[in-house]
């Protein structure tokens, strides 16, 4: 799954409405994302600590945290059992990338689901 494709999946999760937005990076980092009427910058939880944790926080994404790992979970409490599971990234050499890859792996499954 390319990046574009999982950012998209997070999004449809998080109820996040706009369209893709291509553009070449700046600082080393991606710029592209979707783009929200009235929002300065493009929506990629992939690139955005703030995007990634609003993410956590909508789609009720859980983390564990190893030492050289971070796990993400979706637990459903009303049937007790974890919707989204054995989604791991390991830290390398940015552990602030691992933990918006894991929190956007999580919701785009989510979002797959629906």
């Amino acid at each position: 799954m390319t990046d574009r494709e999982l950012i998209e999946m997070a999004a449809k999760a998080a109820g996040v409405e706009g369209e893709w937005e291509d553009h070449p990076q700046i600082n080393g980092r991606d710029a592209s994302g979707i783009y929200i009427e009235g929002h300065t910058f493009l929506w990629n939880p992939l690139a955005s600590n703030d995007d990634a944790l609003k993410l956590l926080v909508t789609c009720g994404v859980d983390l564990d945290c190893g030492p050289d790992y971070i796990s993400a979970y979706v637990w459903d409490f009303a049937e007790n059992r974890s919707i989204v599971k054995d989604i791991t990234e390991q830290f390398g050499g940015d552990k602030l990338a691992a933990y918006r890859r894991a929190i956007t792996r999580a919701a785009a499954a989510i979002g797959g689901a629906r």
